[in-house]
């Protein structure tokens, strides 16, 4: 029947888009400002190592004049100057033992500088190191640079660096937050647009599922929804208007049809017993001729009898005045009282019915017994009406889980398979026993099934077409 779809939450998608927007909002300028502050820290870096390049070269001058002349160092007096721009932390000229002979600080000059390996091997296959340390409690990189058979050594600050940075994050974060509540407030106004007025339609459309054909939906909006609205509403009192002019009319149909079956009821009953006079000659014999033509009128007119009873049930059932008056029943003596009112029906077509009475006496059962007869009746009237000459129809009583069931098989015609679903409607007949039998109303089984689900029942059958029917339907034991 249903198929069950797995069902999405639009508002639920909503708010994962969103938030995966404003989470790479955030992400995205991170990952910039990160990109940003590595390019700053490299081109810094490229700067101190030509410092180091330019004060490798002024050593290198200082040392070959200081040869000649007797003239002062001229390296420490460019390390003191190099060392005035804001962000160079110390300058060192470092022999090869890792002594440091210059600096910009005084108080170094003579020190050992710890690098854990001789600084030689270290540089090995290397233009220069970059080095992070902490110094004095902050975090530096330091740049060695090889000159000649030493080494400049210069530690240099990122804090220039890091502070527009931190700057910069807190303006870019700022801004993702701003995006992040138009994010939101997109959102909701997306919530209040769509998914709302969505929701309030879901709801009503499982309203008039239901059958209330009141509900509306109460959602204003200038949008296509809006429109969508409006004539869903629209379309809903048109429903209601149509349900209530088809109440009407099936109404008056049902009154029609009780007027006229009362009206008819009456003299097709005298009709009957007039014939019923006439044929038992109680006044005076008759040929076997008249005998014969007085027969097939007395049949038709019994035919037309049940027809008016059938008529009356369904308008009684409608009206809900068909009236149940439950009494505790043996099962057995229903289906007993059936098969020998039925028997004779049954031999005249040449059907064997075959009752299999149960072995032991089954749970009494709480029933109005005139209207089970009635069920029970139809079920074996039709498997007698449509098996074929030669043909057998078993009728059998079960018990078990709480309830007696009532069972008539028969390998008679079978109903169609594309037929199988309308048994239980009016008027309803299946295509091939109208071609083997044009008389009946197909009210039948829309009565019978009434009766059983009133008695708290369940009714079905199994059919194949040409292979014969098996009808079922359960009552509950009386506790």
């Amino acid at each position: 029947m249903d198929k069950k779809v797995k069902k999405y939450s639009l508002s639920v998608f909503f708010t994962v888009v969103f938030s995966l927007i404003i989470l790479s909002n955030f992400a995205l300028i991170y990952i910039a400002t990160l990109q940003h502050r590595q390019a700053l820290i490299q081109s810094l870096i490229n700067e101190k190592i030509y410092f180091a390049e330019l004060i490798s070269k002024v050593a290198s001058l200082s040392e070959k004049q200081e040869q000649k002349t007797d003239n002062p160092s001229l390296t420490q007096t460019f390390l003191l100057e190099m060392a005035k721009t804001s962000d160079v932390v110390f300058i060192r000229l470092v022999n090869k033992d890792s002594a440091i002979e210059l600096s910009s600080q005084e108080n170094e000059i003579g020190r050992e500088v710890s690098l854990g390996q001789n600084i030689a091997d270290l540089l090995k296959g290397h233009r220069y190191l970059l080095i992070q340390e902490t110094y004095q409690n902050a975090s530096i990189y330091d740049i060695i640079y090889p000159s000649d058979e030493k080494f400049i050594q210069l530690g240099f600050s990122t804090e220039a660096i890091d502070a527009p940075i931190v700057v910069m994050q807190k303006y870019n974060s700022l801004i993702a937050l701003t995006g992040s509540l138009f994010s939101v407030f997109f959102l909701l106004l997306i919530f209040k647009i769509i998914i709302l007025p969505l929701k309030k339609t879901t709801a009503a459309c499982e309203e008039i599922k239901k059958g209330n054909l009141d509900a509306r939906i109460n959602v204003k909006s200038r949008t296509e929804f809006g429109e969508l609205i409006a004539t869903f509403n629209d379309m809903t009192k048109e429903l209601k208007e149509s349900r209530e002019r088809e109440e009407l009319i099936e109404r008056m149909k049902t009154e029609f049809v009780s007027l006229a079956a009362h009206q008819l009821r009456t003299p097709l009953s005298a009709i009957k017993w007039a014939l019923r006079m006439v044929l038992d000659e109680e006044g005076g014999n008759i040929s076997p001729e008249q005998r014969e033509l007085l027969e097939r009128t007395y049949q038709s007119n019994e035919k037309m009898i049940d027809l008016i009873n059938d008529l009356l049930n369904v308008a009684r059932i409608e009206e809900g005045r068909f009236l149940y008056e439950p009494i505790d029943t043996p099962p057995e003596e229903i289906a007993n009282s059936v098969v020998d009112s039925l028997e004779e029906k049954a031999k005249s077509r040449d059907i064997r019915l075959v009752w299999r009475k149960p072995t032991s006496p089954l749970p009494l059962v709480k029933v109005d017994k005139e209207k089970i007869n009635i069920a029970l009746t139809n079920f074996v009237t039709n498997a007698i009406n449509y098996t074929h000459p030669g043909g057998k129809i078993t009728v059998e009583l079960l018990s078990g889980a709480g309830n007696v069931e009532f069972r008539v098989q028969d390998n008679g015609v079978g109903i169609p398979k594309n037929e199988q679903e309308k048994i239980f409607t009016k008027f309803f007949r299946a295509s091939n026993v109208v071609k083997l039998d044009t008389s009946g109303t197909g009210l039948g089984m829309f009565i019978t099934k009434n009766i059983i689900e009133a008695h708290g029942g369940k009714i079905w059958f199994e059919s194949e077409e040409n292979k014969g029917t098996t009808f079922h339907f359960t009552l509950p034991i009386n506790k």
